[in-house]
């Protein structure tokens, strides 16, 4: 329901995934997991999945990937990611903050996100595409500040209010009779309805590639 600047503390949640492909043009990664159970190899996989999109940085090469749907060079993501972080445009940047994006992309976050299977890096040819995983892959980032309600909270303590005001209203205490049960019933049903309507909305928008910005400094 509101936002919060920094991600310590607010994992992305994968959605739409439901474990490794049986085939692959990659060989380490599945082929270690070749050697698991099933349910073992996907738990492992999904773990990795979390702790390879903990970091904002990463984050930010899959939704530009998404955004733009084609492969990219790795000049251009630096830059773009640059002008993220910094809160400027590509014009803004300078050479500093370009190379220091560029060399850390390089060196270790593009390898991380290489063998996790969500991107496909040639490191050669400096270009940079999503695997097919990533594309199956939605990504939603949970952001809720400290002073703020969970969704699920919010829903659970809007329809037991309902419940009760019905059930007042039902035995006659005054004012809750003053509108039947059925009264109340549709008011909260509007209420849940409307909140959903929000909900889905601001998901939409937390979504890792649903809008130009990241979804971090969208709603900053």
């Amino acid at each position: 329901m509101g936002s919060k600047t920094h991600d310590r503390g607010d994992p992305p949640v994968p959605h739409g995934w439901d474990g490794p492909p049986m085939e692959s043009t990659r060989r380490s990664s599945p082929e270690r997991r070749a050697t698991m159970d099933p349910i073992e190899s996907t738990a492992v996989y999904k773990d990795k999945l979390f702790k390879v999109l903990g970091n904002r940085r990463r984050r930010h090469v899959l939704h530009y990937l998404e955004w733009v749907d084609r492969p990219v060079r790795l000049d251009e993501l630096a830059e773009r990611i640059a002008a993220w972080e910094n809160g400027t445009s590509i014009e803004g940047i300078g050479s500093a903050e370009r190379k220091r994006v560029y060399t850390a992309l390089q060196q270790f976050h593009l390898p991380k996100l290489d063998d996790a299977e969500l991107i496909a890096y040639d490191e050669r040819a400096g270009v940079i595409e999503r695997t097919r995983i990533a594309e199956d892959l939605d990504v939603y980032l949970d952001l809720v500040p400290d002073n703020d309600v969970p969704w699920s909270y919010y829903y659970l303590g809007t329809t037991l209010t309902g419940l009760v005001l019905a059930v007042l209203s039902g035995a006659g205490a005054i004012p809750f009779s003053f509108v039947p049960p059925v009264g109340w019933t549709a008011v909260f049903l509007l209420i849940v309805l409307g909140s959903a309507a929000v909900h889905a909305y601001r998901d939409r928008r937390l979504r890792v590639g649903a809008t130009e910005q990241p979804p971090e400094i969208d709603t900053e």
